[in-house]
């Protein structure tokens, strides 16, 4: 009937609809992940780098990278090496990157690098001042992230043990 045929419909459409709401949360929370991997590595790779590119050229450093054990980081060196080999510019392919990883901190440190290199300094240094630069703020990061979840865990301590009592007062 009509009522079976309307209830079946918003069945249907409550299932696509959470289909749809948990298929987002799954790539969010994918996104989100693939971001802190590449923040993780992030330190190591300019340090690595201000090392290689001592003794090597630019675009060598970044195919050695590329290929290191960075995870996420290490795809998205092979991606500015392989934009470069292609024409693009330095500067160009990390503002791509930046976009791509979405991230406040690597936008912060591929910021820095590119402005360090469009002066025409020594990109060593550069590379070794930004690394020591997102180290500190990497360190802010953590430290403000562990002070959240020990207010959390004061919070829901505190819920836990003084709303069963303020209940027992009350009831008796």
């Amino acid at each position: 009937s009509d009522a079976n045929r309307d209830k079946e419909q918003k069945t249907f459409m409550i299932i696509g609809e959470t289909k749809k709401l948990i298929s987002g949360y799954i790539k969010s929370y994918h996104q989100n992940k693939r971001k802190r991997e590449i923040e993780y590595y992030l330190i190591d790779a300019l340090y690595q780098a201000s090392t290689l590119s001592e003794f090597l050229v630019l675009n060598e450093v970044l195919k050695n990278i590329s290929e290191s054990n960075y995870g996420a980081l290490s795809e998205e060196f092979g991606i500015i090496h392989k934009d470069i080999k292609n024409g693009m510019s330095f500067e160009e392919a990390l503002n791509k990157m930046s976009t791509r990883v979405g991230s406040k901190l690597v936008d912060r440190a591929l910021s820095i690098l590119t402005l360090g290199y469009s002066t025409g300094g020594d990109i060593s240094k550069v590379l070794r001042e930004v690394a020591d630069d997102i180290s500190k703020t990497y360190d802010s990061y953590r430290q403000r992230a562990a002070a959240l979840v020990v207010e959390k865990i004061t919070i829901l301590a505190a819920g836990a043990f003084i709303v069963p009592i303020l209940l027992g007062v009350m009831v008796s």
